[in-house]
């Protein structure tokens, strides 16, 4: 059962338009404004407000949703409190780890073909894995983060990946668990 499941995520990850990796610094991310999902009264998720002038909505969106809530419950994150505020990048400290999810053409990523489009959201450190790996495969929340390009086919329809590919992703998976990438 356990290599089913990673078979199932290693295609929906394939078939996604959307992948997490870890956030490299770039040098004007201090300067930029984030609407950031707060959990608990620290800011978790940040989306840029400079380069998607639908930050706030798609905040707001996010603190929301019943599946947000429900993926922190289920990865034991606190979350009596989950609100949108305003966050400056001053304000992050950048020389930690973080994750961000990526907009990039589905199966190319994890592929090793590496187009990245753009970064959509980038979850602060400390933030579970397994919130960034859903983020990047439940149709509800990757359509509110990538509304104009997030795949919404349904996975049951999504073809078999090829040998190669299963090794490639899962391969990928478990380097990033072993190394400690969030």
């Amino acid at each position: 059962m356990r290599g089913q499941g990673k078979n199932y995520l290693a295609r929906m990850k394939k078939h996604s338009s959307l992948t997490s990796g870890q956030y490299v610094n770039d040098e004007s991310a201090s300067q930029k404004s984030y609407f950031g999902v707060f959990v608990e009264k620290r800011p978790y998720l940040l989306i840029d407000s400079n380069e998607r002038p639908s930050a706030r909505f798609i905040a707001e969106n996010i603190a929301n949703s019943a599946n947000f809530r429900t993926l922190l419950e289920a990865t034991a994150t606190p979350c009596t409190e989950i609100s949108v505020g305003l966050v400056s990048g001053d304000q992050i400290n950048w020389d930690l780890p973080h994750t961000a999810i990526f907009s990039s053409p589905p199966g190319q990523l994890e592929t090793g073909m590496r187009p990245i489009t753009s970064i959509k959201a980038i979850l602060i450190t400390g933030a579970h894995f397994a919130i960034a790996e859903t983020l990047c495969v439940d149709q509800a929340l990757g359509s509110i983060i990538d509304p104009e390009n997030f795949l919404t086919e349904d996975p049951t329809n999504l073809p078999h990946l090829s040998q190669r590919d299963q090794m490639m992703i899962v391969t990928s998976l478990s380097a990033e668990k072993f190394l400690g990438v969030h």
